[in-house]
């Protein structure tokens, strides 16, 4: 039996928007991807934090970027191909956990810059 997740929604206090990728016809056969706002929720955010040793690999190749674990009222359709734009800075999608089961609560972690793709 696993243990009941539990989250006071009064932390909710970071609005989040979550955007789809749209083909758009580029006239020339081919296509570009647009981005359009799907959604705009209040969520907890809170930094991802990564071991010291792992800091220093990425710093070394040059991709230390800022993760962040957003927990929300869970919605539905939100999936790996969207992006979160929080403080006026892009997130890609890195994974999406259900976190009770039954579909009240969402845990989003992401990482800066990876949602231009």
């Amino acid at each position: 039996m696993s243990a009941m997740f539990r989250f006071d929604s009064s932390k909710l206090r970071d609005l989040i928007k979550i955007d789809a990728p749209q083909p758009l016809d580029d006239g020339g056969g081919g296509y570009t991807t647009i981005w359009t706002e799907i959604l705009s929720v209040f969520a907890q955010v809170t930094t991802v934090r990564v071991g010291y040793s792992q800091e220093m690999e990425l710093a070394q190749q040059q991709q230390l970027r800022q993760m962040l674990r957003i927990i929300l009222r869970f919605q539905p359709g939100v999936d790996q191909t969207m992006r979160i734009r929080f403080n006026d800075l892009t997130f890609g999608i890195i994974s999406i956990t259900n976190l009770d089961n039954r579909h009240g609560w969402q845990e989003i972690i992401v990482c800066q810059g990876q949602g231009d793709r």
